[in-house]
Formats: structure tokens, C-alpha cells, sequence
């Protein structure tokens, strides 16, 4: 999401590109005898104003094996987590955040979110989970106009760039955290604020050579698309189909919706009209808090999902 720092800007490098220097310095013994046995800390002297140092959050080594060696690229647990273990439409791996010159700054977009402010120490998080959910689209007219179209609503969806920066947010909006917090760093829960993401990766048909198209057990989300359809829309029904049949026009949250398990309708209880969901909520992340607590290893596992103020 900090493309700016993805050495195509003039922005600085990252904090977290030197950590790979930092714990070597920190392990190797030569480099401990010319320092006295002291530490050494990645810090950015003055950020918005006031040091900045870096250091990944403190997980137990039963969560993450050999941690210190392990840096901010490494997930926990490996990536593959199903975020919905019934329906395995989409994925997520867990990351450790350690306050750089990109996460301190604003996660979410939205109503009244400013992407490229500068948090305050406890609106900061030090978890991502990046919930991968990798689309393969059947178009029933090929056309590039009409699968751009169709691409451009999925990130929609997931993501907006600011057209100055070129950063991108979040629109999910939504994160983890233990309930009750620790009482002390260092101590179980591990991780107090878990920023969610969607990163919606897209495949088409029609671009892989007619008889070998690619395995189903690499797709979470198989979409037709189509020009009409005779039956109801196929997220109205109460299980949607393994490959619904989507106009041009019906890509919109319900999908999200379906990719992460959670229900694609709601329905007035008087009337019983069903009506096709346009946002997500904390409640369709519930499974996904509940695994990341057990990579973790919670005592409780007790997480909730949060929606983050603008």
C-alpha cells in the first residue's frame, strides 16, 4: 500500500528496508565487541517532528519460531489461512508492522479519513492481514474494454489511491484486537491493533491458451460473466451457486461478501424480500479474528473486530 516508497518516487526508503542490517548487527559478535555489548535501534531522527524508531512487534517464539531473525516480510503462521473454512473462497496471511515512515500514516479511506495523516502513537497498528482473494473471471464477451471494467470495480472495491501521492488505502476500514488488551508489553495477546485488508488479485479465461486452462484449486472465486441470465440473481439465493453468473454491471460488494463467506443478502423479516448487501460489516470478519487468534495462541482466544473511526 506505500508505493510511493517502492523505489518509483523521490520518496526515502523505509525504515524497514534496513532491518535486515540492523539484526545483523545485533547478532553478528564482531560487530557486538566494537559496540560494548549496547544495542543498536533503526530510527528516522525527525518524522513529523519527533524520532521515529523502528522495531517489529514481540511475539512468543511458539507463535513465531527463532522471531528475532525473522523480518517484516515473514509471515506468521505461513501464508493460506482460509479466511472462511467452509466456503475457502479467499485467504490471508499475517504480518508484523513496525512504525516506519509508511505505517504511521493513515490505513483507511473513506468518509472523513485523511490517508497521508500522520497517527497518533495509540491509533497505530502493529499487524496487517491481508486477505487475498484471487478472482477468475469467464467473460461471455471477451473484450478488453469490458474486462477492464470489470477489474477497475473489484479494486474499487478494496482500495483507493491518492491521485497526488499515489498512495493506497484501505476500504475496508475494519481491525483486530484482544479483548481484554495485556496488561504489559511483551505478554500475551500478541498484537493490539491488526489493520484488515482486501487484495483482490484477477485472472481471466480467456488469456490462458484453449485446453490448458489453469488448476481450480488455484482460484477462490470463479465469476461468469455474462450478457443475461434468466434465473434470479445468484446472490439472492440463500447458498449461491460454486460459479455465479454476474451482469456487467452486478460487480459490487455482495461478491466481496460471497468471497469471504458471509452473507451476500439481507432480508426484512416481515415481508421476506431479500435485498443485495452494499457494505460490509465487523460481523463478516468474525471467522478471520477467530484464526488469527489461534495463530496467535491466545489464552483465551478472544479477538473482535473493530470498525476504525474516519
Amino acid at each position: 500500500m506505500d508505493r510511493p516508497a517502492l523505489m518509483s518516487s523521490g520518496s526515502k526508503p523505509r525504515l524497514r528496508y534496513y532491518w535486515n542490517y540492523l539484526n545483523r548487527v545485533r547478532k553478528e559478535s564482531a560487530f557486538k565487541r566494537v559496540l560494548d555489548g549496547n544495542d543498536v535501534a533503526l530510527v528516522a531522527p525527525d518524522f513529523a517532528g519527533a524520532p521515529l524508531r523502528y522495531e517489529l512487534p514481540f511475539v512468543g517464539p511458539d507463535v513465531l519460531a527463532n522471531a528475532e531473525d525473522c523480518g517484516p516480510y515473514v509471515p506468521i503462521g505461513g501464508p493460506g489461512f482460509y479466511v472462511d473454512g467452509n466456503t475457502r473462497r479467499s485467504t490471508f496471511a499475517l504480518y508484523r508492522l513496525g512504525d516506519d515512515e509508511g505505517t504511521v500514516r493513515g490505513m483507511f479511506a473513506g468518509p472523513g479519513a485523511v490517508a497521508d495523516v500522520t497517527l497518533a502513537p495509540g491509533d497505530r497498528f502493529d499487524g496487517i492481514v491481508y486477505v487475498t482473494i484471487n478472482f477468475m473471471f469467464d467473460f461471455e464477451v471477451d473484450t478488453p474494454i469490458v474486462r477492464q471494467a470489470a477489474f477497475d470495480k473489484i479494486i474499487a472495491l478494496c482500495v483507493a489511491e491518492n491521485e497526488m501521492t499515489h498512495r493506497r488505502t484501505f476500504l475496508t476500514r475494519f481491525y483486530i484486537e484482544p479483548v481484554p488488551p495485556a496488561p504489559a508489553p511483551n505478554q500475551r495477546p500478541f498484537m493490539r491493533r491488526i489493520a484488515i485488508g482486501i487484495v483482490p488479485r484477477i485472472d481471466y479465461w480467456g488469456r490462458h491458451p484453449k485446453g490448458a486452462p489453469p488448476a481450480r484449486t488455484d482460484q477462490d472465486c470463479f465469476i461468469r460473466i455474462v450478457r443475461s441470465r434468466s434465473e434470479p440473481h445468484p446472490f439472492l439465493w440463500p447458498v449461491p451457486p460454486l460459479e455465479p453468473k454476474l451482469m456487467d454491471d452486478e460487480v459490487s460488494v455482495a461478491l466481496l461478501c460471497y468471497a469471504l463467506g458471509a452473507p451476500t443478502f439481507d432480508e426484512d423479516p416481515a415481508t421476506r424480500a431479500r435485498t443485495l448487501r452494499t457494505a460490509l460489516r465487523a460481523s463478516d470478519f468474525n471467522g478471520l479474528a477467530g484464526v488469527v487468534s489461534l495463530a496467535l495462541k491466545d489464552v483465551p482466544p478472544q479477538r473482535r473486530v473493530v470498525r476504525a473511526a474516519p
